[in-house]
């Protein structure tokens, strides 16, 4: 795409908010890209675009950089930390919508590249022919210009048509990756509504909320700095992740604390599952030398329940195992069950 100057956009938003959004190009990086490994992509991204009234944006090539929560995540190299556009697999729009909950619709009607489709010597050695052909005729030379504008032309429809296929291709990653927290590779909030929408049978009951929360996280930042906090996220998200079922969702409700949907599993089975996870957090070894440590909440959810009442339930059971000390696992019951558990 470095043979291009600018491009254009012709789109329609429908939705809440406002229709802002982003772009971005996902390059191919020679010696760092593994094309099994997403955030190897190099990111370049320009951000607070508004769409006209008309639906039609001119964007330039030049406002691209490298993203830097790509920079933050990978740590490249000098030689890999520069702008270069020379090999983009994708191209990925990403729409603002201040935020706001809701549907938003960002219909793309066509996405064009403009710039010069030929390298600086080509077209100069073709001018150089199209002067020494004047001598044989001037029919001769016309009839070579019509043939050389109709290739380019054609060359231009090929590669829109191999941009828009890839623009297709794409769309499901790009719809998942929406879904997705870039730092710990666990769904965001939005990736659980969409779980929860499209896959029912995630809330037939039995089904238990684990709500987690890192002791102390705040310190650590202060103390050793937001990478080494970060690190601590990212070793948190795999250890978790490898404690659980592959039925089970794992979710970055915000900030440190994060959540687990557990299908067919009731509040007890959920304690034991939390009292697992945390002594399995006991047994690693941390970035700094730190130690570890983590809070757990627990709760069921009964049909009668919204999942934001579960949710609810889990967190006020993380609260009471944050005011006993932290480090420790606190369950919800509801009174029907305390009742059957004294009995018993």
């Amino acid at each position: 795409m470095s043979t291009f100057d600018y491009m254009t956009i012709d789109g329609h938003y429908a939705g809440t908010g406002n229709p802002g959004f982003s772009l971005a190009l996902a390059q191919v990086e020679e010696g760092l890209t593994r094309l099994d490994q997403w955030e190897t992509f190099k990111v370049h991204q320009v951000d607070k675009l508004d769409l006209p009234a008309d639906g039609k944006l001119l964007i330039p090539l030049k406002w691209f950089a490298v993203a830097p929560w790509w920079k933050d995540m990978v740590k490249p190299s000098m030689e890999h930390a520069a702008v270069n556009v020379d090999n983009v697999a994708r191209v990925e729009l990403l729409i603002r919508g201040d935020g706001k909950d809701g549907e938003h619709v960002f219909t793309l009607r066509r996405l064009q590249l403009h710039g010069k489709a030929i390298a600086l010597n080509t077209l100069l050695m073709g001018l150089v022919s199209a002067w020494i052909l004047c001598a044989v005729g001037w029919l001769v030379a016309v009839t070579l210009s019509l043939r050389t504008e109709l290739k380019d032309r054609e060359t231009a429809i090929t590669l829109l048509k191999e941009v828009n296929k890839a623009l297709e291709l794409e769309a499901r990653d790009l719809a998942g990756q929406a879904h997705i927290d870039p730092l710990t590779g666990a769904l965001n909030r939005q990736g659980l509504r969409a779980v929860l929408m499209s896959t029912s049978s995630l809330l037939a009951d039995p089904m238990a909320v684990v709500f987690i929360d890192i002791d102390h996280f705040k310190s650590i930042n202060d103390t050793h700095g937001h990478d080494v906090g970060d690190d601590v996220l990212r070793k948190f998200a795999n250890v978790i992740a490898s404690g659980i079922r592959s039925s089970d969702r794992f979710v970055r409700w915000g900030g440190e604390e994060f959540l687990i949907v557990c299908p067919m599993t009731n509040v007890h089975q959920g304690r034991t599952l939390a009292e697992n996870l945390r002594r399995a957090l006991h047994q690693q070894a941390w970035p700094a030398g730190l130690r570890v440590t983590a809070s757990f909440g627990v709760a069921q959810h009964h049909e009668r329940d919204e999942v934001g009442v579960v949710i609810k339930h889990a967190d006020e059971a993380l609260y009471r195992a944050k005011q006993g000390g932290r480090d420790r696992v606190c369950a919800h019951l509801p009174g029907d069950m305390i009742a059957s558990a004294e009995a018993a």
